[in-house]
């Protein structure tokens, strides 16, 4: 394990109690299992890279301490204009438990991606990246 309860109290800016800390516990090792799907060389580059335990450390130990302030993941917001009110309340439920920043802190892109067909020698004889006499019918 890479992170530790200790450092899921660091963040919170409080000692756990032991019902939360078995829950810190549990949190740490579903967490960095979710790493290990989407980094399946997880170790190597803690081994190899300069800085990276670290930011993996600080991860796990933010969705942990994320979680323990926020179980359920909701949010809510209440607006008062004049006499009128309004309240929105939703609950995301489990969702991503790591943030587009957090993949981004460990080298992990999200979002959008375009792909862009490349013509290979092998299509009719037409050299790699000309366009073929049939390109306007994708303009």
């Amino acid at each position: 394990m890479h992170a530790t309860v200790a450092d899921v109290e660091t963040l919170l800016m409080r000692e756990l109690a032991d019902t939360e800390r078995e829950f810190a516990a549990r949190m740490i090792a579903m967490t960095e299992a979710r790493l290990r799907a989407r980094i399946p060389d997880l170790d190597d580059r803690v081994a190899r890279e300069a800085g990276f335990a670290d930011r993996v450390n600080y991860v796990i130990a933010s969705v942990v301490a994320r979680r323990i302030s926020n179980p359920t993941g909701g949010t809510s917001s209440f607006e008062v204009i004049g006499p009128f009110s309004i309240r929105d309340q939703s609950s995301t439920g489990s969702g991503d438990w790591l943030t587009a920043d957090e993949w981004a802190l460990l080298g992990l892109a999200t979002g959008a991606f375009t792909i862009r067909p490349v013509i290979s020698a092998a299509d009719d004889g037409v050299r790699r990246g000309s366009k073929p006499d049939w390109w306007w019918d994708f303009a």
